[in-house]
């Protein structure tokens, strides 16, 4: 195969399949992508491959990803570090994590110049810094600074806040009004994280993703702010989730009913016939007359708490 085929392939996959991807065409991305990568080299293919699961081999991947920093590709310093921070080598080492962090704080563009390429690089070194200001106020590797990490975290969301992308910091937004709440910018705060849910909510209810992130948001959000339940909207819906209530929607003219069981030791969300232990496997999993329930969230409706 041709790797301009392969390219075409990906591409089709990618911008003409249905979302949520089927595993087969998750499958046929990776093989591709890994395809491409063996004979180009370009590091962009491998992390692809690398995207839905389907290779495994996480030293591999650190492992080439190093050696791409030798070629000039130090947008991939960002990647190394969250490796080593992440845990998903199967152990963490966080002074390579601050040291790969911090190399990609003034990774410097290479390879002409091009908008995409600039871009790359505005992002890694952006989420970078975030990661650093996390520990700085976790403590990780350094000692904790929480002057640090909340001057730090301002820098990250100034510079992302006007982005044409602004999911690619959405996280720095979060915690940009988690800084502001604590100083009692309830306003200001709230503005921010009611600006960035609607693109979290495009993200659940088109690929199952960003769920963890929707619901800090609501879980912030209503800490702050006053929640009224006789004006649910399904966006809100991780919020009831977490307190024991029974909750009722119709979809397509017909009733639910999602029951929320306090056991000993665990907290089970009962749809249907269905069991869940926690929110997040729920609205990933949960389906709806053979439609997942994140993809019917939005055709949903008469919410109630009983």
């Amino acid at each position: 195969m041709l790797v301009k085929t392969a390219i075409k392939e990906i591409e089709n996959i990618l911008y003409k399949s249905d979302y949520p991807l089927t595993e087969e065409n998750k499958f046929i991305d990776a093989e591709l992508s890994m395809y491409v990568y063996h004979i180009t080299g370009n590091t962009g293919f491998l992390l692809e491959a690398y995207g839905y699961g389907v290779y495994t081999n996480k030293q591999y991947l650190l492992n080439e990803l190093i050696k791409s920093l030798d070629k000039g590709e130090e947008v991939n310093t960002y990647f190394i570090a969250q490796m080593y921070s992440s845990g998903e080598l199967g152990y963490t080492d966080y002074e390579k994590a601050f040291y790969y962090y911090t190399r990609a704080l003034t990774a410097p563009p290479q390879g002409g110049g091009s908008k995409s390429i600039e871009d790359a690089y505005f992002d890694c070194r952006n989420w970078a810094n975030y990661k650093l200001a996390l520990m700085y106020r976790d403590g990780l590797y350094v000692e904790k600074d929480y002057a640090k990490y909340q001057e730090m975290i301002r820098e990250t969301y100034e510079k992302t806040k006007v982005s044409e992308y602004p999911y690619d910091s959405y996280d720095a937004h979060i915690e940009m009004a988690r800084i502001l709440f604590e100083e009692n910018k309830i306003e200001e705060a709230s503005e921010i994280l009611l600006n960035i849910r609607p693109l979290i909510w495009f993200f659940v209810t088109k690929v199952s993703s960003e769920i963890d992130e929707l619901i800090s948001i609501n879980e912030l959000l209503y800490k702050y702010c006053p929640f009224d339940t006789t004006e649910i909207q399904p966006i809100d819906i991780t919020y009831l989730l977490k307190d024991n209530n029974i909750l009722s929607f119709y979809h397509n003219d017909q009733k639910y009913f999602i029951y929320m069981i306090e056991e000993e030791d665990c907290q089970l969300i009962q749809f249907g016939q269905h069991f869940y232990s926690s929110i997040e496997n729920f609205m990933k999993y949960a389906r709806i007359e053979g439609e997942s329930f994140c993809s019917a969230l939005p055709d949903t409706y008469g919410w109630e708490v009983l």
